[in-house]
């Protein structure tokens, strides 16, 4: 073979895994806004891919050996290259039409699992396996021999697989989070488009098809992620899919697939029926006068507004790790005018590494989606550093979704509260899955709520007062640790068990 040929056969198979890569990375962060972005929808992501690679590595063995032309490969990528141009529009015109709640039912977990199967399915899987057909085809083209046919094979593989690390580093620190997920897409497709045509030396002609991916972006350039009259705001940001809805006057902070609610705006009601009020009044319970506290998860300041408004003399920091999220809560939650100092940073590492700083109270209220506590805020670790930065008589207050006290997920954060601290109290508000956890090492006097003198509060303390209590069992082989933290697994496992028992 000329030696030209085969270095651009090298050039060929790097830009082709550069390409699967950018493709699945992107993938993700399309897909976040609809399905979210857990690891269901990781798993559909990996195994699609992976399913479609295996495929076309068969195929594209098979079709090399019966059409054993450099043309015949430049073509097929082509196809490939043109599918991939068309997947942003159709992805969000399809994804923005259909009512997935008709086909799934309103059952989350179902919409999730489901729907980013069929979407990876149907926008991911062709190109990838077309893809597939790279590396054999190239092994074919390029060993003359079988004596050096295991040199060709592993020289072509490191090369595919080296175009793969620099799409997974470019992709994921690059180019989705600086540039944009359909910006990723439509790269993809150009390199492909201009690899070909290059490949195919006398059809130079072709190199025009590149323009198709150009032309596109610019046709959706600016367009809404999602389309929704009730989307006043939305960021594709550096950590996930941020949008602000407001119905009613009221507005709502989701990210992701918006199915969850991180935050609510309401500039008449400071009340919201939600766990927030429950926890905003916490330090009525507390043993000593709360003079300053810890928010870890601040999101758009729901909490901390509550704080401020029952507590306006208490001193209050707020963690929140997407500056996203601060920017969308600035402008649409009044958060720049509330009394808090925030910090963007994840959770742990500012207990860890942060400021020196002691308090009061420590909220934790993290969440990524609707449904997943960050793992490393669960841990025994994490509590042990959490009580380094409490005040003596210090309190914990955290908001933990699950369905039942006795729920695998709730024993472990349980027990690693109690590896930590003497007392430990839950309750678990009227929705049957949001649930008040406090710990102390100091005993508290639950019957303080009592004195609360705020007829607005009146309901929420009656509720304290019936059914916030102590926890009597240490949980102790439940315990999550460091090492051992399988968070996403028991909440998906709790979640599914509920949905087969329907």
């Amino acid at each position: 073979m000329d030696k030209k040929i085969k270095y651009f056969i090298y050039l060929f198979v790097f830009v082709c895994g550069v390409a699967v890569m950018f493709l699945e990375m992107a993938a993700a962060r399309m897909m976040a806004p609809y399905f979210g972005s857990s690891i269901f929808v990781w798993g559909n992501i990996i195994g699609i891919v992976l399913i479609a690679l295996s495929a076309g590595y068969y195929f594209g063995g098979r079709i090399a050996d019966k059409y054993p032309q450099k043309k015949t490969l430049m073509f097929f990528v082509i196809c490939a290259g043109i599918y991939t141009s068309f997947i942003p529009i159709v992805f969000k015109f399809i994804n923005d039409s259909l009512n997935f709640t008709h086909y799934f039912g309103s059952d989350f977990l179902l919409l999730v699992i489901l729907g980013s199967f069929l979407s990876s399915l149907l926008f991911f899987a062709v190109p990838i396996f077309i893809l597939g057909f790279v590396s054999p085809y190239a092994i074919r083209l390029t060993a003359s021999d079988v004596i050096n046919a295991g040199k060709v094979a592993g020289s072509l593989y490191a090369f595919s697989t080296l175009g793969s690390i620099v799409g997974t580093f470019g992709a994921a620190f690059v180019i989705v989070p600086f540039w944009g997920s359909r910006e990723t897409v439509y790269l993809a497709s150009f390199l492909l488009l201009v690899i070909s045509a290059i490949g195919l030396i006398k059809k130079p002609y072709l190199l025009i098809l590149a323009l198709l991916p150009v032309a596109l972006y610019f046709l959706q350039a600016g367009a809404a992620i999602k389309d929704s009259e009730e989307i006043i705001y939305e960021d594709d940001s550096m950590y996930q899919y941020i949008q602000v809805k407001e119905r009613d006057g009221i507005k709502v902070l989701s990210v992701n697939e918006g199915m969850g609610t991180q935050s609510i705006y309401d500039s008449e009601n400071i009340l919201t029926n939600k766990y927030y009020d429950y926890l905003s009044i916490s330090p009525y319970i507390s043993n000593k006068v709360v003079k300053n506290g810890l928010i870890i998860g601040l999101a758009g300041g729901t909490l901390s507004r509550q704080i401020n408004h029952f507590f306006p003399g208490m001193e209050l920091t707020g963690i929140e790790i997407d500056p996203g999220v601060i920017k969308a809560a600035n402008e649409h939650f009044n958060l720049e005018s509330q009394n808090v100092k925030v910090i963007p940073a994840d959770g742990r590492m500012f207990v860890k590494y942060g400021d020196e700083k002691k308090y009061d109270i420590i909220f934790i209220d993290a969440y990524s989606q609707e449904l997943y506590i960050p793992w490393h805020l669960t841990t025994r670790e994490f509590f042990q550093e959490v009580s380094t930065r409490l005040n003596d008589e210090g309190m914990v207050v955290m908001n933990v979704v699950s369905n039942s006290q006795e729920s695998h997920l709730m024993k472990g954060i349980l027990g690693s509260l109690k590896a930590n601290y003497a007392h430990v109290y839950i309750m678990t508000l009227k929705n049957g899955t949001s649930n008040v956890v406090v710990a102390s090492a100091d005993s508290l006097d639950l019957d303080k709520i009592n004195e609360i003198n705020n007829p607005e509060l009146e309901k929420i303390a009656e509720y304290y007062n019936l059914h916030l209590e102590e926890v009597n069992n240490n949980y102790q082989d439940a315990v999550f640790t460091d090492n051992r933290a399988p968070v996403e697994l028991l909440s998906d496992k709790m979640w599914l068990k509920e949905i087969f028992t329907l």
